[in-house]
């Protein structure tokens, strides 16, 4: 039978001290055990040495159910080697039996690796059997409630982005903006008509926006407009009714968006992006309160692609490229009580192209040059702090506020602007000369005599057109507010004048305008009326050459014209 590994090891114990085995036999040793006395300690207690020593702490083992004290393997070889030994031969061939018992038992393999005598190294590493195979059950059914919410959520952002009815969508939008107008309409209790939308295609963009190809916004004339560019029964259209011609903003692609990351947050930001005369404007705007500011980023406009800014300036072109930013903060979600900034600039600006008639007449064009704008706004009311051009051929300076409102086409302008023609231009040709005046001429331009011109009620007394901007942006009003008298379009008739409007000049367009007719209400001819039939009983029968009016004719000859009813006096 074999001995014990205790046994075992206090054999090897022994031999080492130069004792004797439980037999009696001597213990082999390589050396005298009294030439190791120097390792240990001075008072020669080897219960010092065996425990001072770098065993590692025996750990506890269950095998077959049953808790037993494991001591480390080789432990007699780790003695030895500390006192400079060779190990016995016994300890050795034990060491092949356990190995034989090892195979036979695989749960004996496993061995804790050694430990030195300096510290921790090669720290025995963690075992869980079985612990695999415990933790996969579980992860499988965390990942069953995440990965179901996570498909279903998947499908429907899919195919809901797939199947939905943009076309609808578009029908509503039309709808919506209609009846926005509409009721604007009825609240300002204008006569002009209301604004148009029509899209051609609307489709989807990511998950949360739309895209939008080709929109157009028509905005129609004013009724003042209209009324002036409307031809008579015998007349022509002219000019002036092409430019009664209502104005379209046209733009070629569009999207906008909701922003994913600030709904966490209980705000709604949309982010926005459109391709407009031929330029690009982008930026977020917030939706409802506590959405954020409103920033707005503006490039390359191009200024002749704008119609309502061409149908302001009475059909002259400008060319020229804006751009420029937008910043407003909204006060309790208002942007009528908003704090901002705005910064425009407009750059290579160009008035007239040298084949545009204005008033008959083909001006070269008018070097500009560059146009700043620069306003901020507090509490609501954006006041602009520069406005100037200093051009070659042109100078204009201005100023004024907006009213800032909740819808921004309601928003109300009062800005003064000031401009005039150098010298240099109005010499340059005969064109101009005789346009815009000659330099240091005391004659009127051409431009302020003709016929309706707003010019003569527009000149100051620095040789500067002044022009007033009033009115919501939707449609602005251009008013003429210089110090001059308004040019007159026809001759004052000679004649007591009577101020417009009265009852007694209504009267008389009426008596003017009345024909005698021989036919009555119903048609029927009737036979000629006699002086006799013609008195009425409250009235003296007239005189001969003398009508009922009062007024005598130059011949002397009765008036048969019909007397007048009292009744519309």
């Amino acid at each position: 039978m074999h001995r014990s590994r205790g046994h075992r090891c206090q054999g090897i114990h022994r031999a080492g001290h130069g004792h004797q085995d439980a037999q009696g036999e001597p213990a082999p040793a390589g050396e005298d055990a009294r030439e190791n006395r120097a390792l240990r300690p001075p008072s020669g207690d080897h219960h010092a040495i065996h425990q001072g020593t770098g065993h590692r702490p025996r750990r506890i083992r269950r095998p077959a159910r049953r808790v037993r004290l494991r001591q480390e393997r080789g432990c007699g070889q780790s003695r030895h080697r500390r006192l400079g030994q060779a190990p016995a031969q016994d300890g050795a061939q034990d060491g092949a039996q356990d190995g034989q018992q090892n195979q036979e038992h695989p749960q004996r393999r496993h061995r804790w690796p050694r430990q030195g005598p300096g510290g921790d190294q090669g720290a025995p590493e963690e075992r869980n059997h079985g612990g695999t195979g415990a933790v996969r059950p579980r992860l499988l059914r965390i990942a069953k409630w995440i990965a179901y919410p996570a498909f279903y959520l998947f499908s429907l952002a899919l195919f809901g982005y797939l199947t939905f009815p943009y076309d609808q969508l578009k029908g509503r939008v039309i709808a919506e903006f209609d009846r926005m107008q509409q009721k604007s309409k009825r609240r300002s209790r204008s006569a002009d008509p209301p604004l148009r939308l029509e899209i051609d295609e609307l489709d989807g963009h990511w998950l949360t926006g739309v895209a939008v190809t080709g929109a157009r916004l028509i905005i129609p004339p004013s009724t003042d407009v209209r009324r002036k560019a409307k031809p008579g029964p015998a007349k022509r259209a002219t000019e002036d009714d092409k430019a009664a011609q209502p104005s379209v903003i046209s733009i070629n692609h569009a999207t906008a968006r909701v922003q994913l990351l600030p709904l966490l947050t209980g705000s709604v930001t949309i982010d926005f992006w459109a391709e407009v005369f031929a330029g690009e404007v982008s930026g977020t705007v917030p939706y409802g309160a506590g959405g954020g500011d409103a920033e707005v980023e503006i490039e390359g406009l191009q200024l002749g692609e704008i119609a309502p800014l061409k149908s302001l300036l009475e059909g002259m072109p400008v060319l020229g490229v804006l751009g420029g930013s937008i910043q407003l903060s909204p006060k309790e979600g208002k942007f009528a009580k908003a704090d901002g900034r705005l910064d425009i600039r407009i750059d290579d600006v160009v008035l007239g192209d040298g084949k545009t008639k204005v008033q008959g007449v083909a001006l070269p064009a008018a070097q500009v040059g560059q146009i700043t704008i620069v306003a901020n706004a507090k509490d609501g009311l954006l006041k602009i702090e520069d406005l100037n051009a200093q051009g070659r051929d042109f100078e204009l300076t201005g100023e004024g506020k907006v009213k800032l409102h909740e819808s921004w086409d309601r928003s109300q302008a009062d800005v003064m602007l000031k401009f005039r023609f150098a010298d240099g231009y109005r010499d340059k040709s005969e064109a101009t000369r005789g346009l815009l005046g000659k330099p240091g001429d005391k004659f009127p331009a051409a431009i302020e005599v003709a016929p309706g011109s707003k010019f003569k009620q527009a000149k100051t007394a620095d040789d500067y057109y002044q022009f007033h901007l009033g009115g919501p942006l939707s449609k602005i009003d251009f008013k003429p507010a210089g110090t001059g008298k308004p040019a007159r379009s026809r001759a004052r008739r000679p004649g007591k004048s009577v101020r417009p409007g009265t009852k007694y000049q209504q009267m008389q367009k009426k008596l003017k305008g009345r024909k005698p007719s021989l036919k009555s209400a119903t048609g029927e001819d009737e036979p000629p009326v006699q002086d006799s039939d013609r008195t009425a009983p409250h009235q003296t029968p007239s005189k001969p050459g003398a009508n009922p009016m009062g007024e005598r004719r130059l011949d002397g000859a009765a008036d048969t014209r019909p007397a007048p009813n009292p009744d519309t006096r």
